[in-house]
């Protein structure tokens, strides 16, 4: 029973080992294998990277910019197609006081179920009818 409960130790023990190592182990993986996508900037400045994803929303993001601008920081703004839509005003703000804004696809649902054909359908939905709004800086 003893010699169990040692072995269940260990491989626990382990086991976190292995789970503090692995995202940038994996990562590093990653970036051997697409080497044309950027998932890290290495680089000796101290500095931290901000970004908030899914957004806009018309009460929120109008206080995580208040905020960001109290301590004079730039963040990026992954925003929901149709959301960015729906609140043009927001992007506006976001827009105005200096922020980057990235597409994180046109709705907020999952993917994987897609067709390849719904996938770039929803995709190039951000870059339709409402782009100037949406993607112009």
């Amino acid at each position: 029973m003893m010699a169990v409960l040692l072995l269940a130790a260990a491989l626990f023990g382990v086991g976190l080992l292995v789970f503090w190592m692995e995202p940038l182990t994996v990562l590093s993986v990653i970036e051997r294998l697409t080497p044309n996508v950027t998932y890290r900037v290495r680089t000796h400045r101290p500095v931290v990277a901000l970004s908030f994803d899914d957004g806009p929303h018309p009460t929120f993001t109008l206080r995580v910019l208040d905020i960001l601008q109290q301590h004079d920081a730039k963040a990026t703004f992954f925003l929901i197609g149709e959301r960015a839509v729906r609140h043009p005003e927001v992007v506006s703000h976001i827009k105005a006081a200096g922020h980057e804004v990235g597409n994180h696809y046109f709705r907020n649902c999952p993917t994987l179920g897609h067709s390849d054909a719904d996938f770039v359908g929803y995709l190039a939905g951000v870059y339709c009818g409402e782009e100037s709004r949406v993607n112009s800086r």
